[in-house]
């Protein structure tokens, strides 16, 4: 599981893109900084925004791996393999 340390840039990153609705979630709202208690929401988000990043709109679930590349080039902040399988192995790919 990731600590509040380690998803700190991650949500940093989603609450700072314009098309994220995290910053008005409720359970960011009651927990943040406490990040590890509404992880739910932020891979909630994650994925609603890698769906809207490959512009997907008939419900298809995208890879993780496809999801990711197309949100961090979206984001300008590109992926690096070993980032994605630590974030993976820890626990932060949050069932997506």
């Amino acid at each position: 599981m990731s600590n509040d340390d380690q998803l700190a840039p991650l949500v940093d990153t989603l609450t700072q893109t314009p098309l994220s609705i995290l910053k008005i979630c409720r359970a960011y709202e009651r927990h943040a900084p406490n990040h590890s208690r509404y992880t739910d929401q932020i891979g909630d988000e994650i994925y609603r925004l890698g769906q809207k990043a490959l512009n997907i709109t008939d419900g298809s679930r995208p890879s993780y791996q496809r999801m990711i590349d197309a949100l961090c080039k979206q984001l300008g902040s590109p992926a690096q393999e070993d980032e994605l399988s630590a974030v993976s192995t820890n626990g932060t790919d949050l069932r997506l």
